[in-house]
């Protein structure tokens, strides 16, 4: 079987996780069953991003003792860290994901941010030796004040809003602007604090 980038990317983050408890170990299993769902899509031909990446990021970003062994709904905090000894909620964001919540009142105990940047694009048109342009845009687990990542997606105007349909009702939420260089570039010189889960962080350590 040939695995796309973004499902050895997958792999990678499963690879290097390390179980620390019985949570972690059932965390680990859905992340290698959703690696092997997304596989079984791409081999019938279903090649949508099914966002298989930051789900399973999402999932093994959490603390041992997290309870939590799903990635969360829409408007809850995604996971929580420790600064200055402390617990303290974080959101965790990858990619061009959505962040209307960071701007909403529900969420304001979130003053961290967790995230990651793995993504590619293949190019249309075919060359003559059968090949395409091919660009990819990695960026390691990060940890940043919520201030600074929301400073960083209006400095560059790093935002759009999008249709978010289903069944019930139709909403314009607001996401990062996919392949969108300024926004990558920003943050890559940001030079944020690289994020471990089984760290424990200063407040002053953090951008």
């Amino acid at each position: 079987m040939k695995f796309t980038f973004i499902q050895l990317a997958t792999a990678k983050l499963i690879n290097d996780y390390e179980v620390v408890s019985e949570y972690d170990a059932k965390r680990l299993a859905v992340a290698k069953e959703l690696l092997e769902r997304d596989a079984k899509r791409h081999l019938v031909g279903l090649n949508t991003d099914s966002g298989l990446y930051g789900k399973v990021f999402e999932l093994l970003m959490r603390k041992p003792n997290s309870i939590v062994t799903w990635v969360q709904g829409q408007n809850k905090s995604d996971n929580i860290t420790h600064i200055n000894g402390t617990t303290t909620h974080c959101e965790v964001k990858t990619n061009f994901g959505r962040v209307g919540d960071f701007y909403k009142s529900k969420n304001s105990r979130s003053k961290y941010v967790i995230y990651a940047m793995c993504v590619e694009k293949i190019g249309k048109h075919e060359r003559k030796d059968g090949t395409k342009d091919v660009k990819r845009w990695i960026i390691e687990p990060i940890i940043m004040r919520m201030d600074s990542f929301i400073e960083i997606l209006e400095s560059t105007k790093a935002t759009k809003y999008i249709e978010h349909k289903n069944s019930i009702k139709s909403d314009r939420e607001l996401a990062i602007k996919q392949w969108y260089n300024p926004f990558y570039e920003a943050l890559k010189a940001f030079n944020a604090t690289p994020y471990n889960r089984l760290g424990n962080y200063k407040a002053s350590d953090i951008k």
